[in-house]
């Protein structure tokens, strides 16, 4: 029996493992990187909006946030589930992230068909983000919550 493509459906073990493990992966990279060096600028910036919203005030009604709403309701059910703290805000963001290169995973697989293309294309992407760049000596891009 074949697809549309032409080709047999793939019903290994690799088309319900890959997902998992590119999950897996950015999770423990993103997530080690969130207690590490606090950010100043988009940290701070971002821990306010998100207690206010945790309490129940309007994003740019009563509170104002420079990323838009979203990033305030995501970091608002962070501090709610989590605590008021910057940690908290971190620890969504790196999950924010690895949910990103699971579904950039599931385009890679979309687009071009091959898993182990799909999970090339999502290792790269977090292998290559910004924190792990030449600069992050003196200014690191941990995962910061904007």
């Amino acid at each position: 029996m074949t697809d549309a493509s032409g080709q047999a459906p793939r019903t290994g073990i690799s088309r319900y493992l890959a997902p998992v493990l590119v999950f897996l992966f950015a999770a423990v990279t993103f997530g080690v990187s969130a207690p590490l060096d606090p950010e100043p600028h988009h940290d701070g910036v971002q821990l306010g909006p998100a207690i206010a919203v945790s309490e129940g005030l309007g994003i740019h009604s009563e509170v104002f946030d420079q990323y838009g709403p979203i990033t305030a309701w995501l970091h608002g059910l962070s501090v709610l589930l989590l605590g008021p703290s910057l940690l908290s805000l971190r620890i969504c963001t790196a999950a924010v992230l690895a949910v990103s290169a699971l579904l950039l995973y599931f385009l890679g697989r979309r687009v071009t068909g091959s898993i182990p293309v799909a999970v090339g294309v999502a290792v790269l992407w977090v292998v290559l983000w910004p924190g792990r760049s030449i600069d992050s000596i003196t200014n690191p891009l941990l995962p910061w919550p904007s």
